[in-house]
């Protein structure tokens, strides 16, 4: 099992931190304008912050199908 430290440096450090959900979102949308990628901003659990990152799979499988429907 890794430990807290291993698992708050692998979700925070290399990455900017928002201090509320509005700016980590419109800047996720900027970014996904001009990149292409899927972007989504989310609450760190160990900073309180917020982040950017890619969402799983499973999320954008779920959001293409219901954009099929």
């Amino acid at each position: 099992m890794a430990s807290k430290r291993r698992q708050r440096r692998k979700a925070c450090d290399g990455k900017v931190r928002y201090k509320t959900s509005k700016s980590a979102h419109n800047e996720a949308f900027r970014r996904m304008r001009e990149s292409g990628e899927w972007l989504n901003s989310y609450k760190c659990a160990f900073c309180k912050g917020f982040h950017i990152g890619h969402p799983p799979k499973r999320v954008r499988q779920s959001i293409l199908a219901r954009r099929s429907n």
